[in-house]
């Protein structure tokens, strides 16, 4: 189970020290504000933080989040080092829109266990090196990954449904093992890059 932290009661205003649980993935604003007496928190077990909310546009819909654009200038901490949140507003952020984090010169990208659907285009033209496609993806749309000429690893989930047509194309990756319950398109990938299909377990 995911954590995320609001603000404590001032029941607790006399704690001097605190743990972020590792299941933890955002911390609100002033989460820890009434803590009067707290000198350090210990955030070594935690996930990394997040990308702040701020530096994306979206999409809310009436149970989810859509992300549609992300904005470098909007702050210091918007990054070409973006960590997707995995909840804006008390929503789950599911789904990364159309050319939503298209050409921005992104180096990195973590994705949340929320996301579903990562659509056309979505994150093409960037300098990702290293990206892990969570177990909740279930679709990969046109080009959402194309012309990514850094990337060199790639994992994919056995969850993944469809990986859809020039999803990543122009990319430095050589080896690459989809699941066989996953439907790639003949040029999802390079022409060069070996696709080693992995078999599990069906129940």
């Amino acid at each position: 189970m995911k954590e995320i932290i609001f603000g404590l009661t001032l029941l607790t205003s006399l704690i001097s020290f605190g743990e972020v649980p590792g299941s933890t993935e955002h911390i609100e604003p002033g989460a820890f504000s009434s803590l009067i007496s707290l000198e350090q928190v210990d955030l070594s077990n935690a996930s990394s933080p997040t990308t702040p909310t701020e530096c994306f546009q979206f999409a809310e819909l009436e149970n989810d989040i859509i992300i549609t654009a992300y904005f470098q200038w909007r702050g210091d901490e918007c990054t070409k080092d973006v960590s997707i949140p995995s909840h804006i507003n008390g929503k789950r952020v599911t789904t990364i829109g159309y050319k939503a984090l298209n050409e921005l010169g992104l180096t990195s990208l973590k994705l949340p266990n929320t996301i579903t659907l990562i659509e056309g285009y979505a994150c093409s033209q960037n300098n990702i090196k290293d990206l892990v496609i969570p177990s909740s993806v279930i679709f990969i749309g046109y080009g959402a990954f194309l012309n990514n000429p850094q990337l060199s690893k790639l994992t994919l989930s056995g969850q993944l449904k469809v990986i859809s047509n020039r999803a990543f194309r122009d990319t430095n990756l050589s080896t690459i093992e989809v699941f066989h319950l996953t439907q790639e398109n003949s040029d999802s990938f390079d022409d060069d890059v070996e696709i080693v299909k992995k078999y599990t377990r069906e129940f």
